[in-house]
């Protein structure tokens, strides 16, 4: 006997009480004041977005994850909570996207729930989700890539889900 999918409203409920868990195990950590790293993620996006280019290439770093917090800190400000939140929202988001894509793949909510919370509470995924570096966008694309494979590997063909 198949057990049932589990509800939109049960899902939605999960994915924002494990997003809630996520950011609220890490934004205690988003007080404290950047260290080395970080201080240089921040020189890299002080000033205008021209500065930022050549600012990432003196660091050998990949520009376009500091264009993303240039943009975040024209929005939010430059205190460090609020530049450190962009990391806290990432892995928080990876979290619901870990969440939807376990549970879409294996039917059970409780799966989901599980693979989210693990992301949520894990010590590395703790430390990294609150730095002002590049990690937490990391866990987040590799979470979405992890559930378009999962998708890819429960379709019948590659033309399935061209997208």
């Amino acid at each position: 006997m198949e057990r049932p999918a589990p509800s939109r409203r049960s899902i939605a409920i999960a994915s924002i009480g494990i997003f809630a868990i996520a950011v609220t195990v890490r934004v205690p950590s988003c007080y404290e004041s950047f260290w080395l790293d970080e201080l240089l993620s921040a020189w890299w996006v002080w000033g205008t977005a021209a500065e930022v280019f050549p600012r990432a290439d003196i660091g050998h770093q990949p520009p376009f994850y500091f264009v993303g917090l240039w943009i975040w800190k024209q929005l939010v400000g430059d205190a460090e909570v609020a530049m450190r939140l962009s990391s806290v929202l990432a892995v928080a988001a990876s979290c619901i996207v870990l969440t939807l894509g376990v549970t879409r793949w294996t039917g059970s909510l409780a799966a989901g729930s599980a693979a989210g919370l693990v992301l949520a509470l894990e010590r590395n995924s703790l430390f990294f989700g609150t730095e002002l570096r590049p990690y937490a966008m990391v866990i987040l694309f590799t979470s979405i890539a992890l559930v378009c494979f999962f998708r890819l590997v429960r379709s019948e063909s590659r033309a399935e889900h061209r997208g």
